[in-house]
């Protein structure tokens, strides 16, 4: 996941690496669709990534869906976990783990908090706290458009997790616990959009809505075609941390219900999601947080009408960025 996950990466190649003339596939996909318009190149450029999923998807099932019971942790039988002692390694492992959280986010965020007070961008010095301003702040809450599309950010962002941990849900109960034939195929659809450029959806949902059998909808341009197209980004995610956490508990807890006579919907409602509850919460916000800040998605697809907050800030950076000094 975490392999593709880089492969797709938009953001980063986009600010950084373009000025720099640097393009990955991601980036030359964009601009492939997106300026010149060749659909047919573009689609050529994202199978690289699916080709690169099926392996992906195959071998998981090999490895790990097919030996479900070794896996298990939450068994009907009384159990004690067991620790590991760091020992000598402890505060070895400590330092690195604090050298890593303050050089990837507590340095980033103080940078970012000390431009953000400056009238303009300066290398940091001394001199530069006489020059501490919160003029930017007082603009960014007097502007109507900034205010507008964040409240979308977080509308979107709250349908767009909650309905892709939902549908996760039932797929990892349906592909874990039901021998149903096709479950294979059915994991590889949840998780094939990962290995699509998320350009590309972008792209494919924009033909489809604005196609002649689609376009009386009248959906593209508002949220719903927006949210569908963000759960579809993030469902391979919701997916696979499902997939994890439902393999990870004995099915002999749903067959004791079954003998006694409860109903799936019981047994789904009742043991399988409170067990699941943490890994829900912690998928919906991961999914929740990238949702708002989603940009290669959003800058496809968004209109005037549903804006969101990182399409916004882009158009900001690209208009009014400067950092020649």
């Amino acid at each position: 996941y975490s392999f593709i996950g880089t492969l797709d990466d938009f953001e980063t190649p986009l600010l950084i690496g373009l000025p720099a003339q640097i393009y990955l596939l991601p980036t030359v996909i964009y601009f492939t669709a997106y300026l010149s318009s060749a659909w047919g190149l573009a689609a050529a450029y994202a199978t690289i990534f699916l080709l690169i999923s099926v392996f992906m998807v195959v071998l998981y099932h090999r490895v790990v869906l097919r030996r479900t019971s070794q896996f298990a942790t939450v068994t009907g039988k009384a159990f004690r976990p067991r620790q590991i002692e760091l020992r000598r390694m402890r505060w070895p492992a400590l330092v690195l783990v604090i050298v890593y959280f303050f050089l990837a986010v507590v340095l980033p965020l103080l940078i970012l908090l000390l431009a953000s007070l400056l009238p303009f961008y300066r290398v940091p010095s001394l001199d530069m706290f006489n020059d501490l301003t919160l003029a930017n702040y007082e603009r960014l809450f007097s502007e109507t458009r900034v205010l507008r599309a964040a409240g979308n950010s977080l509308w979107v962002s709250f349908w767009v997790a909650s309905g892709t941990m939902i549908l996760a849900f039932l797929l990892a109960w349906v592909i874990v616990r039901q021998r149903v034939p096709g479950r294979i195929i059915l994991d590889s659809i949840a998780f094939i959009p990962h290995a699509i450029p998320a350009v590309v959806v972008a792209v494919a949902m924009i033909m489809f809505y604005l196609s002649p059998a689609m376009h009386w909808t009248g959906l593209y341009g508002g949220f719903v075609v927006l949210s569908l197209a963000l759960v579809t980004r993030f469902i391979a995610f919701a997916s696979r941390t499902s997939n994890a956490a439902m393999t990870q508990i004995d099915a002999a807890l749903e067959e004791a219900a079954y003998v006694s006579g409860a109903r799936k919907a019981r047994v789904l409602a009742r043991i399988l999601f409170p067990l699941l509850l943490p890994t829900f919460v912690a998928g919906w916000i991961f999914v929740a947080a990238n949702a708002f800040r989603n940009l290669n998605v959003s800058l496809l697809m968004s209109t005037p009408q549903n804006e969101l907050i990182s399409v916004t800030l882009y158009d900001y950076w690209e208009r009014q960025a400067d950092f020649s000094m």
